[in-house]
Order: structure tokens, then sequence, then C-alpha cells
């Protein structure tokens, strides 16, 4: 797993891409991205075409993906191991809680107002 980037979700429930996401799903202007929730997660893919019934283009994707994330784990030095640490994750469950509170006070402050 490799973290791409982050942006702000906008208006009329709008996101950019990120990074090199475009050019990883080879993606151009029209083409189609898909939205699949598996497992509490959300993947994001390009809607590709099959040709002769066989999704050589996803597979091509799927490979240059795969390199992709090699790539970056190996030039930043990361393991899974740093990543999910058990103190990593405490630090991130602290802060996840502190942050959720506060969301949860706008939220309140916003329905008074």
């Amino acid at each position: 797993m490799v973290y791409l980037g982050r942006t702000k979700f906008g208006l009329n429930n709008r996101i950019s891409l990120v990074g090199d996401l475009p050019d990883l799903l080879h993606l151009e202007v029209g083409d189609y991205v898909e939205f699949i929730v598996s497992d509490g997660k959300v993947y994001i893919q390009k809607a590709t075409h099959l040709y002769r019934g066989l999704d050589i283009e996803k597979e091509d994707i799927e490979e240059g993906l795969r390199d992709y994330e090699k790539r970056r784990i190996d030039d930043e030095g990361l393991t899974a191991g740093d990543i999910n640490s058990e103190d990593n994750y405490n630090m991130a469950l602290e802060e996840y809680m502190r942050e959720k509170k506060q969301r949860e006070s706008r939220k309140k402050s916003e329905k008074k107002g």
C-alpha cells in the first residue's frame, strides 16, 4: 500500500484525482471512473474496455500500479511494519478521536445556529 496524496471534497460532490493517479490509470478526458466498495474500503478504477472478451487494458493498468507501488516502497524504505506498528496505531487512534469530537461539536453548533 502506497499513499498517493489527498484531495479536498468540493462543491457538487466533486473530488480531484491526486498525483500520478490519472497517468497510472491511463485516464483521458471523457473516460469513466468506477468506485467500488468492498470490506469497508472504497476503490477507484478506470472503466476499461474488453478486447475480444478480455480485459487486457485492466491487466496493463494493474501491472503498472504494482510496479509503481514497488518503486515507491523501495524509494521510501517503508515496510508494512512501519505503518502498522502498535505505537503508530495508538497515536493515530488518539488523533482520530480528537478530530471526531471536534467534527461532532461543529455539527451540533451548526444545527443550533
